[in-house]
């Protein structure tokens, strides 16, 4: 069940893999495709349980001061 496989875009197997997922209105993908605001990544920040490297408890005691800095950097 877990083992790797070799799986080709252009097989047979993925032919038919999308079919019957709902796809995004212009307005969600819109949505999706913005730079995220810093209400939003606060209340990430809020709901947050795992770690991305740093301990989620770095960034909930420094949020005040890198909030801003983290919300206008864009990667």
């Amino acid at each position: 069940m877990y083992q790797a496989k070799n799986v080709c875009p252009e097989s047979a197997n993925l032919e038919h893999f999308f079919d019957g997922l709902n796809t995004l209105k212009q307005e969600e993908a819109d949505t999706c495709e913005r730079l995220l605001t810093l209400p939003e990544c606060t209340h990430s920040l809020k709901q947050f349980n795992g770690s991305d490297g740093f301990i989620i408890e770095f960034y909930r005691f420094f949020w005040n001061a890198i909030g801003q800095i983290m919300v206008d950097t864009e990667l």
